[in-house]
């Protein structure tokens, strides 16, 4: 028996950016030939439900507003952190009822 057992990575959601949106999209309503648009999507991986999306996005302005917008920073504190007392519902732990076992 192995102990070597490898587990894969658990799936991330991919994230595009919003330059990328609009390169597709301009590639995208340019393809005219019969497949050409198909060609497009299958290598990158994209459906023609991203593109909906996108042109949404897009005729909305938010996608124009995100490439404007500088990336947030992550503010999530680092490190070990302690969850504080825990408190029931009649306040502190202290005060909670004792159970008779």
């Amino acid at each position: 028996m192995g102990d070597d057992i490898t587990l894969p990575e658990p799936p991330h959601r991919r994230s595009f950016t919003a330059e990328y949106k609009l390169a597709v999209l301009t590639e995208y309503n340019g393809a005219t030939d019969p497949g050409a648009k198909g060609a497009l999507l299958r290598p990158e991986g994209l459906y023609s439900s991203h593109i909906v999306e996108w042109r949404r996005a897009r005729d909305a302005g938010a996608i124009a507003r995100l490439a404007a917008r500088p990336k947030p920073r992550d503010s999530r504190p680092r490190g070990p952190s302690s969850p504080g007392p825990v408190d029931g519902p009649s306040g502190p732990r202290r005060n909670w009822p004792r159970r008779a076992w």
